[in-house]
């Protein structure tokens, strides 16, 4: 299924992406609720409200300028530091 707005616009495979994002999200939000990391609650927020501005971000690039795909690889790496600090988090609250 196409978009009037853009061609290329992939519904189905966006759509994907947008769950699992929202997914990702609900379970921040959920180990920030129910986590119990104390010293890490600074850092959890942090991502929180990054990764929600992130994916807001990512699905309006790939629904209004699809086809980039340095884009897409930008969005990926960005995930992957938030995934980084979150980790360092909890291995720093470890101690």
């Amino acid at each position: 299924m196409t978009s009037s707005l853009h061609p290329q616009w992939d519904f189905a495979r966006e759509f994907r992406s947008i769950i699992l994002r929202f997914v990702a999200f609900a379970i921040l939000v959920a180990n920030f609720l129910l986590g119990g990391n104390e010293g890490a609650e600074g850092t959890h927020s942090i991502v929180i409200v990054s990764y929600l501005a992130i994916s807001i971000a990512a699905v309006a690039t790939a629904r209004y300028v699809p086809g980039r795909s340095w884009l897409k690889a930008f969005f990926v790496v960005l995930d992957a530091l938030l995934v980084t600090l979150i980790l360092y988090a909890h291995i720093l609250a470890g101690r």
